[in-house]
């Protein structure tokens, strides 16, 4: 027993290592602390998911009643829309109307501001992009990202250095606009010591960002990035934005779009890995929000399929609160999450990162589904199977039982 019991803390230290070693990487003993409190914490907050999926927009669509049509197919309300310092007159302008048109039709809005892509861009002329684009739509949105890409801009401590000059105003445009939401620059590189740190020092001294943009790597399904991956990833952008000199604690998690290149299975297999990523997020307690990437050129059968994986997934997941991560045999592969719907039932998703596995849970599963909306086969109470596909198990009543971390 006392043999078995030191195997088992041998494999959970060793699973935390790389976690450890990129939060001391980022921010050395400070960053390492605050993800080691961030891990604890993980799948521990039953928190209701209420608007916590936007559809992030890679450019401005051309033909907006037909988008309108598409848009409201998913079931998701929040969108997010590029603005483009170095874009033309009249794209701005396009970027404008697409604002006034989607709020005129009920959406909660957000921006990103992009700068010139020059790392040696003007600061008063980003300053003065920004004010006039805070000028125009500032009491239209909600919440207003700048900067796409913190690592594009940084290439060591001098240039971080520099970097906080394009913040300078920010003190002023919290005072102008008090119900705005800035969020900071995205990255990915949160083991990097040079991106945090820039991050952190960004502000003046006294202003906080509102929230953390944690930017995921383009989805691939030959090389799948592993759960434990994810997760290490929204742990230490969680422990960035519990920094309290420099965050309010909020972290929304960008995906990007589909990759267009691959077809059939290999598309299924993005939108099961995109539903997993963000079933993973939300269920963390960490992030608030997921932003899907969007590109509206992509080709219409795509974008269809797409809207049907994100009806289902808004069907099942919006005002759900989610309960626990069920405890399982091979809890290492299998990912088995319990939410609570609104009308009381209960709802388990989940998948399993190698072969298929059959688990217990508390509930008698009345129907179950695919990402797609297509049928899942039933077991006998009280068993199910899960695969390496995304299944959502509805049933009913609900009993107690175990829940576990990372």
């Amino acid at each position: 027993m006392a043999d078995h019991a030191w195997r088992a803390g041998y494999r959970t230290c060793w699973k935390e290592i790389p976690l450890w070693i990129s939060a001391f990487r980022g921010g050395r003993h400070l960053l390492l602390s605050r993800a080691e409190h961030t891990r604890l914490a993980l799948f521990t907050r039953q928190a209701k998911l209420n608007r916590s999926v936007a559809i992030g927009y890679t450019s401005i669509p051309s033909a907006w009643h037909d988008e309108l049509v598409w848009l409201r197919s998913t079931g998701i309300r929040d969108v997010v829309l590029p603005i483009e310092q170095a874009s033309s007159e009249m794209r701005r302008d396009k970027a404008l109307a697409a604002i006034q048109n989607l709020r005129a039709e009920g959406f909660p809005l957000s921006a990103v501001l992009y700068p010139n892509p020059s790392i040696d861009a003007s600061v008063e002329g980003w300053r003065l992009f920004c004010q006039w684009t805070l000028d125009q739509i500032g009491w239209q949105v909600e919440r207003i990202q700048l900067m796409g890409n913190l690592e594009s801009r940084v290439r060591d401590k001098e240039t971080g250095l520099r970097l906080a000059r394009f913040f300078d105003e920010i003190p002023q445009w919290k005072k102008n606009f008090p119900q705005l939401e800035f969020f900071a620059p995205g990255f990915r590189s949160f083991d990097s010591f040079l991106y945090v740190n820039t991050l952190r020092t960004l502000l003046p001294v006294g202003y906080v960002w509102n929230g953390v943009t944690a930017n995921m790597p383009i989805l691939k399904t030959r090389h799948f990035e592993t759960e434990d991956s994810f997760l290490r990833t929204i742990i230490l952008a969680g422990a960035v934005a519990a920094l309290p000199e420099a965050f309010a604690g909020h972290v929304q998690v960008c995906l990007p779009p589909l990759d267009v290149r691959l077809a059939g299975k290999e598309i299924q297999a993005q939108l099961d890995l995109m539903v997993r990523q963000t079933v993973l997020a939300l269920a963390s307690g960490i992030a608030s929000r997921v932003v899907i990437g969007v590109d509206p050129e992509q080709p219409e059968p795509i974008r269809n399929v797409l809207a049907v994986a994100l009806q289902g997934m808004m069907r099942h997941l919006e005002g759900a609160r989610f309960v626990r991560r069920l405890n399982v045999a091979d809890s290492a592969s299998v990912f088995l999450f319990e939410f609570s719907k609104l009308d009381g039932s209960s709802l388990f998703v989940g998948w399993s990162h190698n072969e298929p596995r059959l688990v217990s849970v508390p509930v008698r599963i009345e129907a179950a589904w695919n990402i797609l909306g297509r049928s899942a086969p039933l077991l006998p109470y009280p068993k199910i199977r899960v695969t390496q596909n995304v299944v959502y198990f509805e049933g009913k009543s609900r009993e107690k039982g175990r829940d576990i971390r990372w």
